[in-house]
Formats: structure tokens, C-alpha cells, sequence
């Protein structure tokens, strides 16, 4: 699963480049679906190798009401799928308390919304990981940090 991710965060254009959104959110929705799927068998909710919609297993997943994930988080992946890129962006940012627009230093603002996609996107499959208990020392949102010019070291998290 976590080569899988990384080839995909690999793959994906520079922020100057053009980013086809369609093919993009079918297969980050594909690659989420892979710890959404693992979270609900292992709450008992989805039988293993069960053909269950994106849709539907968000709100089976939201239905759980995880003491550590919010409706809020559900319903940023809701937007995701529907194409509302900067909304589900926005409540990702929110619910992690980190403002994104100050986070990187580009200064180009469609350059930067690209970045806190990105961002977003790997804090999201970071998530749904350590919810489905199989979270590891492989930390995609560190990766995209470091890659788009955010020193580590010099941030408190």
C-alpha cells in the first residue's frame, strides 16, 4: 500500500504543471479507498474482498462515529470525490489547525493550492492508515513538505 501512494505522490505534476483533475481524484480516490476499505472490515462494517461504493463507504465509515474522527474529515472526502478540491482542502487544514496558505513558500497562489492538494491528499491517506491500524513510519505529508521548501526542523507540530 505505502509504494503504491508514494509512486502515485512521484507521478504527480509540479505545481506549474497541468494537472488533469479527473484522472487525479479517480486515483487518489482509488488509493484511499485502500485504508477506508481495511478501517471497515476492521470495524466490522465491510467483509473482506466486498465490492462497496466510495460514497457508501464514507458514510458507513462516518456512521462510526470514531471518537478520533469527526464528521468534518468525512465530509472532506465527500467533497474530494465530488470535485470540490479547495473545500476539501480548507476542512483538512481546519481540522489539522495549520494555516496552508502560509505553510509553503511559493508565491504563485495557484501553485500553492496545488501544494496544499497534495498536502492535504497525504495527511487524508495518512489518516484513514492509522485508522485501519496499519500506520507506519512512512509519512507522505513529510515528504511533500520537505520536497516544496518546509524545513522540518523549524516547525513545531
Amino acid at each position: 500500500m505505502n509504494s503504491e501512494f508514494k509512486e502515485f505522490l512521484e507521478r504527480l505534476p509540479l505545481p506549474a504543471q497541468s494537472l488533469n483533475e479527473a484522472e487525479f481524484i479517480e486515483e487518489a480516490l482509488q488509493l484511499l479507498w485502500m485504508p477506508l476499505s481495511l478501517y471497515l472490515e476492521k470495524e466490522g462494517r465491510l467483509e473482506p474482498d466486498s465490492v462497496m461504493e466510495f460514497g457508501d463507504a464514507l458514510s458507513a465509515a462516518c456512521r462510526l462515529n470514531d471518537p478520533e474522527t469527526g464528521r468534518h474529515f468525512w465530509g472532506a472526502l465527500q467533497a474530494f470525490q465530488s470535485g470540490s478540491l479547495l473545500k476539501f482542502v480548507n476542512v483538512l487544514e481546519r481540522l489539522q489547525q495549520y494555516p496552508g496558505s502560509q505553510v509553503f513558500p511559493i508565491n504563485n497562489i495557484r501553485h500553492k493550492r496545488r501544494v496544499r492538494l497534495y498536502l492535504a491528499l497525504a495527511l487524508s491517506w495518512e489518516h484513514l492508515r492509522y485508522l485501519a491500524g496499519k500506520d507506519d513510519d512512512y509519512s507522505p505529508s513529510g515528504d511533500i513538505l520537505q520536497k516544496y521548501g518546509v524545513d522540518l526542523d523549524d516547525h513545531e507540530h
